[in-house]
């Protein structure tokens, strides 16, 4: 038990320092490409990654999740898949490039064929390192992982940024994108030990399939939904409304990383470690949750609170349509780390079967909020989305308990009570304090929720802070070889 704790510390303490490096130095990268930048050059690029991230999910056939769950892997195993994922990249990049004049027509907008058909290399290159990175994690060694992508993410976006100063204009942000795949790739080939034999079995490739093709399946739908929100933006209004939304999106996104990311590849790995003890993964599971809950509905709370004058002060105020679109968009996002635990805790189990069952049915639901769209328009349109995935977060607790096992109630109990403190405690500070623009009141605000959030930690006596102090000396001490 607690060799797995120390492991896990150790993981945690790497993929964060990652993460938190990664993304201050990404942040701090995004705020001189959105001064330097319009919102329009970031809407195209979003319009282009609609279809990248559709198809990034064929570029491992849902494989390295199944290298990771899977117990018995050899050499073979992993260089039959490391020539499938070639493949595969090959032939998106060639699909790709020579659908970007269709994808123009669909927007009405030329200006995206050369940016998707520039696009279409990363898939090839990305395919380079996929076995590596599922080796990596597979075994926890995150530190490479950190490695890689601090490097990769400094570097292409210094690129950038330079490229933007000199009004290279939306080209900029696809050279970005680029730059940092092929980096990537060439680090985790010179830091892994691993490297693929000339040698292939079907057989191997075929062991795999029974996991991962559900995983594939429940990726392939999932990432169809979770774009369709920009596809339908980029359809039916301006590519600057994009932009906006983009731009407070990537916002909201980079806080739900800071809540999620990091537990989520650390523990499925660990899940799945255990997945033959029921009463010991449910117990870390909810610990998880609590966790994951904690940090997700703290941060929810206080980037409510100062987002007009985050957006303003950072990106300048050409982006001011973005506040509103961010203030929704947070409140919505505290339920995704919890549903992104959630889904990994059946991967973790074998349950891809149900896991993509259940999915689809999420699914179905969170594309209601298109219709409201295409009648009533962009802002109700989002506050479908806030109401579709409260509902999703209710159905996945739901699901948990009828394919896992873990009670209903248990779920709830270890994140209501933070949430009902935490939307309490925001609409008193809204109603008391003076709404103005003020950076000064806005410091005030988030040092007062954030005062109360933590003594309303302390009595209740939450496991949340012991669980946060072990894994603060563990941070500690690993950042300090």
């Amino acid at each position: 038990m607690s060799t797995l704790r120390n492991k896990t510390a150790t993981a945690l303490a790497w993929d964060l320092f990652g993460n938190y490096g990664g993304q201050i130095s990404g942040f701090i990268i995004s705020i001189f490409l959105a001064r330097l930048l319009t919102p329009e050059d970031f809407g195209l690029v979003g319009m282009s990654m609609v279809f990248i991230m559709v198809l990034q999910i064929f570029k491992d056939f849902g494989f390295a999740s199944a290298l990771i769950q899977n117990k018995e892997n050899t050499s073979l195993t992993y260089s039959s898949v490391f020539y499938i994922n070639l493949l595969a990249g090959a032939l998106l990049t060639a699909l790709l490039y020579f659908a970007a004049p269709l994808i123009g027509d669909f927007y009405e907008n030329q200006k995206i064929v050369l940016i998707v058909q520039l696009l279409s290399i990363t898939f090839f290159i990305n395919s380079f390192n996929i076995v590596q990175s599922t080796i990596l994690r597979r075994t926890l060694d995150f530190k490479k992982l950190t490695i890689r992508d601090l490097i990769s993410q400094v570097i292409a976006g210094m690129v950038a940024v330079v490229l933007a100063f000199h009004e290279v204009g939306v080209y900029a942000l696809v050279i970005q994108q680029i730059l940092a795949a092929i980096i990537q790739t060439m680090l985790l080939w010179k830091l892994t030990d691993w490297y693929p034999k000339w040698e292939f079995s079907f057989a191997e490739v075929k062991k795999l399939t029974g996991f991962s093709a559900y995983v594939f399946a429940a990726q392939s739908v999932s990432q169809l939904i979770l774009q369709v929100d920009t596809l339908i933006i980029g359809k039916l209004f301006s590519p600057a409304t994009l932009g906006f939304f983009s731009r407070a999106n990537s916002l909201n996104t980079l806080i739900n990383k800071n809540s999620s990311t990091t537990l989520t590849k650390v523990f499925f790995p660990v899940l799945a470690s255990i997945q033959d003890d029921d009463q010991r993964f449910q117990k870390i599971f909810l610990k998880v949750i609590h966790l994951v809950s904690v940090i997700s509905v703290f941060l929810t709370g206080v980037f409510y609170l100062i987002g007009e004058e985050l957006i303003i002060g950072l990106f300048g105020e050409k982006w001011e349509p973005s506040i509103t679109i961010f203030k929704i968009l947070i409140i919505r996002g505290f339920t995704y780390p919890i549903s992104a635990i959630i889904v990994n805790a059946f991967l973790a189990k074998g349950k891809s079967k149900q896991n993509f069952h259940y999915g689809n049915i999420r699914k179905v639901l969170n594309l209601s909020p298109i219709i409201v769209a295409f009648i009533y328009g962009f802002i109700p349109f989002l506050y479908a989305m806030l109401v579709v995935s409260i509902l999703a977060w209710i159905l996945n607790i739901y699901f948990t308990k009828r394919s896992l096992h873990i009670p209903f109630i248990a779920q709830i109990k270890v994140v209501l009570p933070n949430l009902l403190f935490t939307i309490g405690v925001v609409f008193v500070i809204e109603y008391l304090f003076p709404q103005e623009f003020n950076y000064l009141i806005t410091i005030v605000k988030a040092i007062v929720f954030s005062t109360l959030f933590w003594i309303f930690l302390r009595m209740s006596k939450s496991d949340v802070i012991n669980e946060f102090i072990y894994y603060k000396k563990k941070i500690w001490k690993k950042s300090k070889i």
